[in-house]
């Protein structure tokens, strides 16, 4: 599991998706003031 701001998801969007769908990752995304969010894979 992978934690990351939302600053470098947005970046990194690519590789982020990449992680999540090809290496069933999870990835949380710390968003400064507001609530977390998790990328999965659909699969």
């Amino acid at each position: 599991m992978q934690v990351m701001s939302l600053t470098e998801a947005r970046n990194n969007l690519k590789a982020v998706f990449d992680a999540a769908y090809n290496d069933h990752e999870d990835i949380i995304i710390h968003r400064k003031g507001n609530e977390n969010v998790v990328v999965i894979s659909f699969d």
